[in-house]
């Protein structure tokens, strides 16, 4: 029988009649599980930056109730993770690329890094920048375009999405004075006066 050596970590005692796997690379893998009974669900394992995958379930599609294959159990080792979800189907975005599923796709990213704003603490490793969102969808565009040429440029309309919004910014409040005002023509009057010279007692005039 086909099947992971690491599968009875979330197999919780049932019995798997075989399996396929589906990708295997260095720090993932990921393979169709088919149990007694007739069922079926993914599981994957996942090291390294993979192994992210559970914070990611824990702290932002799950409590942001964001559309995601439910996780059905899940077990955390020494820098990996493996996770078992439903199974929602044998086709994928990339195996049968449209233009409505990498609009969808894009606009669920962004969601995603939204909910990771608010919900991730300051020092979490599950940050993504724009410059780095941005080169994945430049990516996705080259490899779609290499599938279905096709479908070249058909990703443009997700770049809108990956700007930065910018950051609102308040006018400086102004400084009332609580000085008296001073009367303008008033102020110019003081100014031309010439002080007045006193003349001491006893003293009289002359004239010439």
């Amino acid at each position: 029988m086909d099947s992971p050596g690491w599968l009875p970590l979330v197999s919780g005692g049932r019995v798997a009649v075989g399996g396929d796997k589906l990708r295997h690379w260095g720090i993932s893998e990921t393979w169709r599980i088919r149990w007694t009974g007739g069922s079926t669900t993914i599981v994957k394992r996942g090291a390294g930056a993979e192994a992210l995958a559970l914070d990611v379930y824990e702290q932002v599609l799950i409590p942001g109730r964001i559309a995601a294959p439910r996780l059905i159990a899940a077990h955390r080792g020494d820098g990996f993770v493996v996770l078992e979800f439903e199974d929602v189907g044998a086709q994928s975005l990339a195996q049968r690329p449209s233009t409505d599923g990498w609009l969808a796709a894009a606009r669920l990213l962004a969601r995603l890094r939204n909910e990771a704003r608010g919900r991730m603490d300051a020092g979490s490793r599950f940050r993504f920048s724009t410059a780095e969102l941005t080169d994945t969808w430049r990516r996705a565009a080259t490899a779609l375009a290499g599938v279905r040429p096709d479908l070249a440029g058909a990703l443009d309309g997700c770049e809108p999405l990956l700007e930065p919004r910018p950051t609102p910014t308040t006018p400086p409040r102004r400084r009332r004075c609580r000085c008296a005002p001073v009367n303008a023509s008033r102020r110019s009057n003081t100014r031309s006066r010439s002080p007045r010279r006193h003349r001491p007692a006893g003293s009289t005039s002359t004239a010439a």
